[in-house]
């Protein structure tokens, strides 16, 4: 039975893939994917007596799902229930709406603990081979299906020779460019730390290299200008960490100057001079975004509502708007608070938020220690983890990709690889889960 089992949960990785597509569409129904997870823990049980793999990041994942479950009967906002439909037992059923928007960190914690397990028992180089295609296609995604405004015309000679469509089934109608920049944030790092990595087969690194490549490239035509501060941030720690010669680190250093003097020269129109329409759009950008204004009255609602916010991506609702109006949006749609914190103390309050840095805080601790204790290879694969988390918290301090965004399963993913490396260094060696640290020899 137990080999049976451990034949069955091969497919676990179809499954995850399945799931975050599911939930990657708008579609409220996807949650009816998450049932899918009972059939994968019981088989995990029948096969290794555990249900998941023990990680330093398990208190808060099971306090976030705790505090999202009592939110859902808390908050003073909601918008009440809404009819799904379950196509496998072809019914309809009134399911809470806050329970779909929980729905995706659920999705996001079974795909960590998944990615945990999937090292755990067959080695870092399957999750490093799925980062690179990840990288691939996301790249791919935002060159052709980015909805490009006035910001990237100094750069349309280059953006015009690609190939565009809205079709994509994956992605009708494309994509923000500061939404899918958001995403690009958590990946233009990890797959340049992974490129810098010595593996074998070659073939691992090239398409690292060319992920890094197409990624940096889509960032930079997208123009999100936080996420491309908080990559060139990210790369510039990467350089230091982990290369190693005087020559190839200055090479890397320069390379990165002349992205920053391209991004200079384009974001203050020295390239080209701005068109009437790029004079509104960023006259528009200082009248309406009004940031300061967003994170006023995200302190409001936390001020008011400490300790169950005005719930789960309630932020963004007519209804809170009405009490805690942003200027021009009114009638319109504020889909964050345009600050990762702050959008998640709004959403759950002060526990929410302290659960948030606890996550990040628990990440950087599994990183800390692989980069402590492991080899090359392991430090850069952490090190790229980590400098994807930097290189997004950088963007996530005038932007977001609120735990309840579609793209919100790339961030579960950066912790997933974070986690695979922290198994596999410490549970694959049957050393401790908390090793202790190697001593410094003292020379008498």
């Amino acid at each position: 039975m137990s080999q049976i089992a451990q034949r069955l949960l091969l497919l676990e990785p179809l499954v995850l893939v399945l799931m975050v597509y599911a939930f990657f569409t708008p579609d409220a129904s996807r949650v009816w994917t998450l049932p899918l997870l009972i059939p994968l823990l019981a088989l995990r049980w029948t096969a290794y007596h555990r249900l998941v793999t023990r990680t330093p990041l398990d208190l808060w994942l099971v306090a976030l799902l705790l505090l999202g479950i009592v939110n859902i009967y808390t908050a003073p906002y909601t918008r009440g229930d809404v009819s799904l439909t379950n196509v496998l037992l072809n019914r309809s059923d009134l399911v809470p709406w806050a329970w779909v928007m929980l729905g995706r960190p659920v999705m996001g914690i079974a795909l960590f603990f998944g990615m945990v397990e999937f090292a755990r028992l067959h080695g870092i180089r399957s999750i490093v081979i799925a980062s690179v295609a990840l990288g691939l296609l996301l790249s791919g995604t935002a060159l052709v299906s980015t909805q490009w405004n006035t910001k990237s015309d100094p750069l349309r000679p280059l953006i015009d020779l690609l190939p565009s469509t809205r079709d994509l089934f994956y992605a009708p109608g494309g994509f923000n460019a500061n939404e899918i920049g958001g995403a690009l944030a958590w990946l233009t790092p990890l797959c340049a730390g992974l490129a810098l990595a010595r593996r074998s087969p070659r073939w691992i690194q090239a398409g690292a290299v060319a992920a890094f490549a197409l990624l940096l490239l889509a960032l930079f035509l997208g123009q999100s200008r936080l996420a491309l501060i908080g990559v060139i941030f990210a790369l510039g720690v990467l350089i230091f960490l982990l290369i190693r010669s005087a020559r190839g680190r200055a090479f890397a250093l320069v390379a990165l100057s002349v992205l920053i003097v391209a991004e200079v020269l384009v974001a203050t129109h020295a390239i080209a001079p701005p068109t009437e329409a790029e004079l509104m759009e960023e006259r528009d950008e200082a009248r309406a975004s009004r940031r300061f204004e967003m994170w006023r009255q995200a302190l409001a609602i936390l001020r008011d509502h400490p300790l169950t916010g005005v719930g789960a991506n309630m932020f963004r609702d007519g209804s809170v708007r009405a009490v805690y109006p942003v200027p021009t949006y009114e009638t319109r749609v504020l889909p964050h608070a345009h600050n990762e914190f702050l959008q998640i103390a709004a959403d759950l309050g002060i526990p929410g938020l302290i659960v948030f840095i606890g996550i990040y805080a628990s990440a950087g601790w599994m990183i800390w220690r692989c980069w402590r204790a492991g080899d090359g290879s392991a430090r850069a694969v952490a090190a790229a983890a980590g400098a994807g988390l930097l290189a997004h918290a950088v963007y996530g301090m005038g932007d977001a990709v609120t735990l309840w965004d579609r793209f919100t399963f790339v961030f579960w993913w950066l912790l997933g690889v974070a986690g695979a490396q922290y198994v596999c260094l410490h549970s694959a060696k049957n050393t401790p889960a908390y090793p202790p640290l190697p001593e410094k020899v003292v020379e008498k």
